[in-house]
């Protein structure tokens, strides 16, 4: 039994229809198979690459850095409204910003909703936020 494959010319782009047997096609069609497989994986590098290229082209410059760096002064500022603000509120925002839970986290630990953490902590995040500007 015999079975036709159209196959492009590479030198001349010409399409070919070529008579084969099924095993010469099935050899031929797993080696397109390879080949497109090859290009992904290339195409993928390549993005992985030009990703790489970003992310060190997006580093913060020294000028940036400093801006972003908070004084001792301000540190200081930030615990003294913590500490005036609730007992919850402070443990809350403690837990949220000092050891790192999600609201979700609190809210679980201190048996109550989302929302009430949540609240409490933008409430301080309020307080702070007008201490600064001060």
């Amino acid at each position: 039994m015999k079975v036709t494959i159209t196959v492009s010319d590479s030198l001349t782009g010409e399409v070919v229809n070529v008579v084969v047997t099924p095993e010469v096609k099935e050899v031929y069609e797993a080696g397109i198979r390879q080949k497109v497989a090859q290009e992904k994986q290339v195409k993928r590098h390549n993005d992985m690459n030009e990703f790489d290229e970003n992310v060190f082209s997006d580093r913060i410059s020294q000028n940036e850095l400093l801006d972003l760096v908070i004084t001792r002064e301000e540190v200081s500022r930030c615990l003294e409204v913590i500490k005036n603000c609730s007992e919850v509120q402070s443990r809350r925002a403690y837990m949220h910003w000092v050891y790192g839970l999600s609201i979700t986290e609190i809210a679980n630990l201190q048996q109550c909703s989302r929302r009430a953490v949540s609240l409490s902590i933008g409430e301080v995040k309020k307080r702070i936020m007008t201490e600064l500007k001060n």
